[in-house]
C-alpha cells in the first residue's frame, strides 16, 4: 500500500489494520454515519482509527509504547498521559474496551509511516 499519499490518511491506517486481518468491532447504529473504525488485534486488545479526521492521523488504544517517532501522546487534561478512566471521550468509542470506565491512549501520528510502525508494536506488544 501507498503511504505517502495525504488523500484519506485515516482510511489509509485503517486498511492497514484489515491487511493485519485483525477483526472489525461493530456497536455502531446502522442509521449512524461511521466517525471510527474499531478493530481488534489477535491478541484481544481494541485500537479505534478517528475518521472523522481524514487528513490527520488519530487513534485510540489500550496501549502506546513511552515513545516511537513520529506518534504523539494527547490529552488536555493530562499532557502526554492516557485517558483516565473518568475521563470523557470520542462517543464512538461507547461500546469498546476504549470508552469511559478504561483508560485509553489518544495518539496522533505525523504519516502513515509512524502509524505502521505503531500498529507493528500494538501487534506483537
Amino acid at each position: 500500500m501507498e503511504l505517502t499519499s495525504p488523500a484519506c490518511l485515516a482510511t489509509q491506517v485503517a486498511a492497514l489494520c484489515e491487511q493485519r486481518r485483525w477483526r472489525r468491532c461493530s456497536g455502531q447504529r446502522v442509521d449512524q454515519p461511521v466517525k471510527l473504525a474499531v478493530f481488534e488485534t489477535d491478541r484481544g486488545r481494541q485500537v479505534a482509527v478517528d475518521l472523522e479526521r481524514p487528513q490527520r492521523i488519530h487513534l485510540w488504544a489500550e496501549a502506546a509504547p513511552l515513545q516511537l517517532p513520529g506518534m504523539e501522546v494527547r490529552n488536555v487534561k493530562a499532557p502526554q498521559q492516557p485517558y483516565a478512566e473518568d475521563q470523557p471521550r470520542h462517543s464512538g468509542l461507547r461500546h469498546t474496551r476504549l470508552a469511559r470506565g478504561h483508560r485509553a491512549w489518544y495518539l496522533r501520528f505525523d504519516d502513515a509511516h509512524a502509524a505502521a510502525r505503531f500498529l507493528a508494536w500494538y501487534d506483537a506488544a
